[in-house]
């Protein structure tokens, strides 16, 4: 057949061209299962397991404020100091302090918000997948509740992404 260095390349070749159809024949797979999805004859599943939350900062805020009506209470206007933090509060839980402490930085955050005029602050995270399920739990935690219905709040602000929600509480 040739030479050594011959053999080699044409070893080489062969492997390269196997790999290829494995890529295409894959990719014929896939594309086939895609036809069947948009024809409609695949198996779905009966609740679609969620991997990331499906509401918004701004629909957990009018859930909090919906539940603070039910109990008589103000609702939260939104905030414009304690929205220039609420992401970087968010960001903290995605930390890897957050699964040694419950609320990581939580004081300093405090502290310095009470310097710029607040008489209280709080908040409230869950990493729960629907609005149901946060209030659901929020409500079923005494310390949670006591944060939402807390009547000295007449403040708020919210930010949900991929791992939850938080919402900041305020008082002025």
């Amino acid at each position: 057949m040739g030479s050594k260095k011959t053999k080699v390349y044409y070893w080489k070749m062969k492997k390269i061209v196997l790999i290829f159809i494995a890529l295409v024949w894959s990719g014929t797979v896939f594309a086939f299962g895609m036809k069947v999805g948009i024809d409609g004859t695949e198996k779905r599943l009966a609740d679609p397991i969620l991997t990331h939350p499906n509401y918004t900062g701004q629909e957990i805020l009018d859930a909090v404020n919906e539940y603070r009506q039910t109990k008589k209470l103000s609702t939260l206007r939104l905030d414009e100091e304690l929205c220039n933090n609420v992401v970087n509060r968010y960001l903290v839980f995605k930390s890897p302090e957050a699964d040694k402490e419950g609320h990581p930085g939580f004081d300093a955050w405090a502290d310095a918000e009470i310097k710029k005029g607040y008489k209280y602050v709080g908040e409230v995270f869950s990493g729960e997948f629907t609005k149901e399920e946060v209030m659901s739990g929020w409500k079923g935690s005494p310390s949670h509740n006591e944060a939402l219905v807390n009547p000295i709040y007449n403040r708020g602000c919210s930010y949900a992404g991929d791992y939850g929600v938080v919402v900041l509480l305020g008082a002025k």
